[in-house]
């Protein structure tokens, strides 16, 4: 039964993305059609806590007003040229406005008709209706248009996302836009934010990461904090490799505000950057002699230095290289 009802809903969000711009336009302006009524006969219904009260059988002159300038004030203002999937709370605001010029203009009419006025305390009450409403139904909308082309969560990597501030809440948007990801949670050092949730995601210790990364089997780790500190990316690096997964990161700030990268254009960390130096290139023929056929150890090789320090080894030919790493030495290659 669950599957057949997936399935009727994955139907339903891929006919509303087939739509064409005239189909949509006719859907938003059809619900709109059935939501202006309803919010009218709702501002009685529960001021009187009665359905069929005498203050509505005396203002049905309402439904054809309601309906004649709202229609028509919401295809005046281009309510129905923005992008449903895209509706944000700017679009909300200005559909309140909107409202609130609609219910202004009723009662305008009103006046100057030789009609029953309903109560004045009706007014506002069909104002947060009709917002509640037609702000509600695309909130509604766009969740399934945004879900229409995605792939179930589990057929996506999970990744958490280390830094819980404005770069983490904009990466996780775009993740989500982007249908690429899914994010299994927020780490952050900042001991607030530890009880608190960002886009319904909890935040998290760093010191809980292993456990994020056994329970929801995640495969990267997403530093978003591009203001970081060379000291302290290094420290938040190593400690996300301890953790046995890869590490990629945002771009700077300079690179986001300048328009040469956007918030998800994800990278890897380069040893360059966090060795709080220009990099120095190695000079083989200073090495080479030293290092050919000798037997090496490298203490601390589990980070990101110790690491690429082996692999440099390596290319110039020793007997044997071991490491040691969190006090433990164990080979690496002979």
């Amino acid at each position: 039964m669950n599957f057949g009802l997936r399935q009727r809903s994955l139907g339903l969000r891929r006919s509303l993305m087939e739509l064409p711009p005239l189909g949509r336009l006719l859907l938003l302006g059809t619900i709109d059609l059935l939501l202006l009524p309803l919010a009218v006969w709702l501002s009685f219904a529960l001021r009187t806590a009665n359905p069929f009260s005498q203050h509505l059988a005396a203002s049905l002159w309402l439904f054809p007003a309601v309906w004649a300038v709202g229609l028509s004030l919401y295809a005046f203002t281009g309510q129905y040229r923005g992008l449903t999937r895209y509706v944000s709370s700017n679009a909300f605001y200005a559909l309140a406005l909107r409202n609130a010029v609609v219910v202004v203009l009723v009662f305008l009419l009103g006046t100057l008709l030789p009609v029953q006025m309903p109560p004045r305390s009706s007014w506002p009450l069909l104002w947060l209706l009709l917002t509640a409403l037609t702000g509600g139904t695309r909130l509604v909308l766009r969740d399934l248009l945004l879900r229409a082309n995605q792939s179930p969560s589990s057929n996506r990597p999970a990744v958490v996302i280390y830094g819980a501030g404005a770069a983490g809440a904009q990466l996780a948007v775009a993740l989500r836009f982007a249908r690429s990801h899914t994010v299994a949670a927020f780490i952050d050092d900042n001991p607030e934010l530890w009880t608190r949730d960002l886009d319904s995601v909890a935040i998290h210790a760093p010191q809980r990461l292993p456990e994020l990364v056994s329970r929801y089997q995640v495969s990267q780790v997403l530093l978003a904090i591009p203001s970081l500190s060379r000291s302290k990316r290094r420290r938040i690096v190593q400690d996300i490799q301890q953790a046995g997964v890869s590490v990629l990161q945002v771009p700077s700030l300079e690179d986001i505000t300048s328009g040469r990268a956007r918030i998800n254009t994800l990278r890897p960390v380069v040893i360059e950057e966090l060795l709080g130096r220009d990099a120095v290139l190695p000079d083989s023929q200073l090495l080479g002699p030293g290092l050919r056929g000798s037997v090496i150890a490298v203490t601390g090789a589990g980070g990101s230095i110790g690491s690429e320090l082996c692999r440099q080894i390596l290319q110039l030919g020793p007997k044997a290289l071991a490491f040691t790493r969190t006090q433990r030495a164990g080979p690496l290659c002979h």
